[in-house]
């Protein structure tokens, strides 16, 4: 579940990219600065190191999370600023999601638990200015 989750946070970056080199028009530097708010990367390595490094499991390599990103991407509507504002929304709701369904997890331990607490909070706030730029 965890390569599904980093795969997913993946997409994020991605759909951030789409937006921040694919937005255009007048409200085209409000759309990359927003983009350039997106950034996973220190969570991601926190994450991959809380939860693999010491517990004897070998985490996946950027090769199996790239794959299994591929496997999840929907296809991008690149046909304007809110398509690609909504796909950047719509995949920070879903590594939101999929972050409760690991918090499940017994097996997660408390510094795990407080990365995904990070991660989910920035997200919300990516989601939150996404909504208001979709809204405007």
């Amino acid at each position: 579940m965890l390569t599904e989750l980093l795969a997913r946070m993946m997409l994020v970056e991605w759909a951030a990219k789409d937006l921040h080199y694919g937005s255009n028009g007048e409200s085209f530097y409000s759309l990359h600065l927003l983009a350039d708010k997106v950034s996973l990367s220190g969570l991601t390595d926190d994450l991959k190191e809380a939860a693999f490094l010491g517990n004897n499991a070998v985490p996946p390599t950027m090769e199996e999370i790239s794959k299994k990103a591929i496997e999840l991407k929907r296809p991008v509507d690149n046909t304007g600023n809110v398509s690609l504002v909504s796909t950047l929304h719509d995949s920070c709701s879903d590594v939101i999601y999929l972050i409760e369904e690991v918090k499940r997890l017994a097996t997660i331990s408390a510094g795990v638990h407080a990365i995904l607490d990070s991660i989910s909070q920035h997200l919300l706030v990516v989601k939150g200015l996404c909504w208001r730029t979709m809204n405007a």
